[in-house]
């Protein structure tokens, strides 16, 4: 192995940790109430300044939700990919191209639907639990995140009926978890074509 390929494989492990602390950034951002004291002020000021390249983006603004930090993690996980694809191979081609815009798009979707699919398991074992959530922010949080999400894929099942909130839930949970286990799938087949 090469000089050029070990620095590769470590940039690409960079990226990935840097991603995985934007993550950790997003998922404190839903928890404005709560303070998490030094650690959290140090993940901000590592995160915060690659945030803010895309925060002020319409585009990635839709009514009160704020998509730019998809935005950014999409953008870490191309450059991730094409680090890891040179390290491994030492050339891109048309093929390598088609790929990298495949896995990151799935990516980016995976990203979301994970997300979603923590946020509605954690709604789905405080009912289950019957946990009282009424009063916290912690929940109303989850709750703000989860209830569009939610709604949306019982319609698409259920579009003209009624259906219990355990129900749905458990619908979504599984919809999200076959969702990311196809983009996955996907992402695994177009790496495939690769070789």
């Amino acid at each position: 192995m090469s000089i050029f390929e070990v620095v590769l494989r470590v940039l690409s492990v960079l990226v990935s940790l840097y991603s995985t602390l934007i993550f950790i950034r997003i998922i404190l951002t839903w928890f404005p109430g709560v303070r998490f004291g030094l650690p959290y002020q140090i993940l901000a000021s590592i995160t915060d300044p690659f945030l803010y390249l895309f925060s002020g983006v319409r585009f990635f603004r839709v009514g009160n939700m704020d998509f730019s930090p998809i935005a950014a993690f999409v953008l870490l996980s191309i450059v991730g990919n094409i680090v890891l694809v040179l390290s491994k191979m030492g050339y891109i081609s048309l093929a390598i191209i088609a790929y990298l815009g495949i896995s990151a798009i799935s990516a980016a979707f995976s990203f979301l639907f994970g997300l979603f699919a923590v946020v509605t398991g954690l709604r789905l074992v405080a009912y289950i639990i019957n946990a009282d959530t009424y009063y916290s922010p912690f929940w109303r949080a989850i709750d703000a995140v989860s209830a569009p999400v939610i709604y949306r894929i019982t319609r698409i099942f259920f579009p003209r009926r009624v259906v219990r909130y355990k129900t749905s839930l458990i619908l979504s949970l599984t919809t999200l978890i076959v969702s990311v286990g196809g983009l996955t799938a996907l992402t695994l087949f177009a790496s495939r074509l690769l070789r």
